[in-house]
């Protein structure tokens, strides 16, 4: 197949097989490919919210230090390829790019050949994440980085990546209520799946949550795993602004470029984690190199600010807890404004939760329609917001006269094109946040970069400097 043949062939996939969530296929498949898993040391992240930064944080101090990275991520924001990322030399200098089409193309032709073969024997055909887990496997093999920063999809114990058995580290984010139908109705029965990654003898690093302590110490004990918690209590002497922020943590000071008030925690797992490497023999970790591969992550749609006039931020806040961060942050950098929303998301999502943390601070909302089959109709997102303003109570943080005013203000738009018009060339001033799922911000980058955007000012370039690591 050629790149397009390919893209063809996992995107039928896709479409026609959804999601198992079994090992028994993937486990085949990566056999036959020669289990490249085995060759690798991984570092396995999971969790509710902030996969994507602490992987980008740990991937960059790593590349910082010398080392060459493998990162598999998901979801991505531009491109098919962007999933799976080289870090090392390259001809544009250090920094990460994307797997090429060629090499793509190559990898899930000898995939699909497999997948064949397994049909004819008896199992099940893989989904397209089971096959493209493989082929990041393949992937990192083939470019021998010293290290893979691998994302959990869905969960944890059931989820294709988990077919690594000696993972170097497994590191838990902060871990919420999502993906319910899948993973359980309880924060533990979330936790538990999540948990299930711990491998007998591993190295983990988690984020405190009181709450769920006992049930991954009793984890680790049973698996005799090593673990390290991140108390967020033990980050001070926080300062920020919009350019960057800096904070105290086991008595050394941090500057990171990415906003966000809950990205002190992410860098904080990050730092650990580089700490607990250096000590396992990756010596060329040092402060140093923690302190700039932290400078150099910043990791586009979570509080990206794009242009400051007129004001536009793009954050997924794909769930109500990272809905809650997003709020929380924007409080603390804006302590007295409302904001013009342009939120989509996912039917399958929480997505009447996501909407209750943002009405305090919302002035006005404008709809539109996530893309694929799971994206909510703007119209039908519109008229939820609606009804969800007009059964709200005294309990509900809105006042009478604020609801009246932003009931007047719930727009569906049959673009995001459409939305960013709207938003943009309003003349009240108001500051744009875009939000609701990672999959709606790629249209956004792109409006921007194709120069329709033009009322944003020449700072916005700044945040440019992400795309020199790619």
């Amino acid at each position: 197949m050629d790149y397009q043949e390919a893209m063809a062939y996992i995107g039928m996939i896709q479409r026609t097989l959804g999601s198992d969530y079994s090992l028994r296929d993937v486990k085949e498949l990566a056999a036959r490919m020669g289990r490249p898993d085995r060759n690798l040391n991984v570092i396995h992240v999971a969790g509710t919210n902030g996969k994507g930064s602490v992987s980008h944080d740990i991937a960059n101090i790593l590349l910082a230090s010398g080392y060459t990275v493998g990162r598999y991520l998901s979801p991505t924001i531009f491109d098919y390829r962007e999933k799976i990322q080289y870090g090392g030399r390259t001809k544009k200098g250090d920094g990460f790019q994307w797997i090429s089409e060629e090499e793509t193309a190559a990898c899930l032709t000898a995939i699909r050949t497999q997948c064949e073969a397994m049909r004819e024997e008896g199992y099940g055909q893989p989904t397209a994440f089971e096959m493209e887990t493989v082929m990041a496997f393949c992937m990192f093999a083939q470019w021998k980085v010293d290290v893979a920063v691998i994302e959990a999809g869905l969960g944890g114990r059931l989820d294709a990546t988990n077919i690594v058995e000696h993972p170097l580290q497994c590191i838990f984010t902060s871990i919420s209520m999502d993906h319910t139908a899948f993973l359980g109705n309880g924060i533990a029965e979330i936790a538990k799946e999540k948990y299930g990654i711990i491998k007998h003898g591993t190295q983990v690093i988690s984020l405190e949550q009181e709450p769920l302590k006992p049930l991954l110490l009793s984890v680790c004990q049973k698996e005799k795993a090593e673990v390290s918690f991140v108390d967020p209590a033990q980050i001070q002497q926080r300062k920020s602004d919009l350019e960057q922020q800096s904070f105290l943590f086991q008595g050394n000071r941090y500057t990171i470029a990415q906003c966000g008030i809950y990205q002190a925690e992410n860098a904080a797992l990050a730092i650990t984690s580089a700490c607990r490497l250096s000590r396992m023999g990756f010596d060329r970790i040092t402060q140093a190199a923690i302190r700039e591969g932290l400078m150099k992550s910043r990791w586009k749609g979570r509080f990206d600010i794009v242009s400051r006039n007129p004001f536009l931020l793009l954050d997924g806040a794909h769930n109500p807890d990272a809905a809650k961060c997003l709020r929380q942050s924007l409080e603390a950098y804006f302590p007295t404004v409302h904001f013009l929303f342009i939120i989509g998301v996912f039917r399958d999502k929480d997505y009447r939760n996501i909407i209750a943390q943002l009405l305090p601070i919302a002035s006005g909302i404008y709809t539109v329609t996530a893309p694929g089959a799971r994206g909510l109709d703007s119209r039908q997102l519109k008229k939820t917001i609606q009804d969800m303003l007009a059964c709200s109570g005294k309990d509900s943080n809105l006042t009478d006269c604020h609801r009246t005013e932003l009931s007047r203000r719930i727009f569906a738009c049959d673009s995001m094109q459409e939305a960013l018009e709207r938003a943009l060339l309003q003349k009240s001033g108001e500051k744009t946040v875009v939000c609701g799922s990672l999959s709606i911000l790629g249209e956004v980058y792109e409006y921007l970069d194709q120069g329709k955007g033009k009322q944003a000012e020449e700072s916005r370039k700044k945040n440019e400097d992400w795309n020199k690591s790619i």
